[in-house]
């Protein structure tokens, strides 16, 4: 639907809700992007920058009658706790800064990002869909140090070896979510198959966000989150089919 001719980068867009009292009341929503997008996340870094990153689809293309989204996964920085983005009140697509895509023949892809800081100032990496391309999900990574300021994540083959890779080599999933543990250990849910049987699974990952293991399927569903609530529990919620309609699981 976002690739539809209804949805322009003129009237598609990120508002945001602020709360001062831990969310038990919210302020008016506020504007800050306007372009055609879906599936914002937050990342907050130790030096209290915010990121905004987010499925990135203003380019499109047009073959005949039918319209093409060419996503990639985009960043917003804030630097005073989301009163301004990019320095500005309110943005564009223009001002984004473009982190990852996968390019072949048939257009782009890459989107759906969830991030986090990794444990003992370990890195920044988020779990991203590649939809449409065989090899997916993918976690992307940045030092620290360089915070994004990478100019060759886009490239046909995923990017360059070191800063991203998949997420397991028997998965093919989409909608992933990713979240770190106290330990440092890095949890990724995301529905899919995982060697040919569906569910909805989450992988257990080192505190580098690699070498995922112990696969285990909750549920059945799609597009879901995973968090951790404390005293060792973590809770998961998605979309599952219930009867002719579908319904949060949690």
């Amino acid at each position: 639907a976002y690739a539809s001719a209804t949805y322009t980068n003129q009237s598609c867009g990120i508002e945001i809700l602020r709360s001062s009292d831990f969310g038990e009341t919210w302020g008016e929503p506020r504007s800050i992007y306007t372009g055609r997008m879906w599936e914002p996340s937050f990342i907050r870094l130790p030096s209290g920058e915010i990121q905004l990153l987010f499925t990135d689809s203003h380019e499109v293309a047009v073959s005949s009658s039918t319209v093409v989204s060419r996503p990639c996964v985009s960043l917003l920085r804030s630097f005073d706790k989301g009163e301004t983005w990019q320095e500005k009140e309110a943005c564009t697509y223009e001002d984004a800064e473009v982190l990852s895509r996968i390019v072949d023949a048939e257009g782009t892809y890459d989107g759906m990002p969830v991030g986090k800081c990794l444990s003992q100032g370990g890195g920044i990496a988020y779990a991203c869909e590649s939809y449409g391309y065989d090899r997916t999900p993918w976690i992307v990574y940045s030092s620290v140090e360089k915070n994004w300021k990478y100019d060759d994540f886009d490239f046909a083959t995923g990017g360059p070896e070191g800063r991203r890779w998949l997420l397991h080599k028997d998965f093919v999933g989409y909608a992933p979510y990713l979240e770190v543990l106290p330990s440092g250990d890095v949890i990724v849910q995301s529905n899919g198959k995982y060697k040919g049987v569906n569910g909805l699974w989450t992988f257990i990952g080192d505190e580098n966000a690699k070498n995922f293991s112990y696969a285990s399927t909750p549920y059945s569903g799609w597009w879901g989150s995973i968090a951790y609530i404390g005293n060792d529990e973590v809770i998961s919620t998605a979309n599952a089919e219930y009867k002719k309609g579908s319904i949060a699981y949690m």
